[in-house]
């Protein structure tokens, strides 16, 4: 019984689980569009072709996909889109520098 309950793997509709597990070096199926999108460890369901034959590799805790989901959320958490229309400062910006980097960034997180 013990080695049956250590051989499930949670599935998550973008929820933090999947980040909490990539912290500690677990996959993780995820269904859905999440902002974390590509988060080491993590593995959409679509990409899943039979879930009988998912490997018993995604029970077991990788140390690599820990080191890189920290990498990968630092990134994800050190960039943010500008504030074109000046949401709560009342600034409007209007460089065409970040006005290129908001469609961008934009394009990415929606499209």
């Amino acid at each position: 019984e013990k080695n049956f309950l250590k051989s499930f793997i949670p599935i998550s509709i973008n929820g933090s689980i999947c980040i909490e597990r990539s912290l500690m070096g677990y996959p993780t199926i995820y269904c859905g569009s999440p902002y974390w999108k590509g988060l080491p460890g993590t593995i959409h369901i679509d990409e899943i072709k039979d879930l009988n034959k998912v490997s018993l590799r995604f029970t077991k805790r990788n140390y690599k996909i820990a080191k890189d989901a920290k990498i990968f959320l630092n990134d994800l958490l050190d960039h943010s889109i500008p504030n074109l229309t000046g949401i709560s400062t009342g600034i409007e910006m209007n460089d065409p520098n970040l006005i290129e980097e908001f469609k961008s960034d934009f394009k990415d997180i929606f499209f």
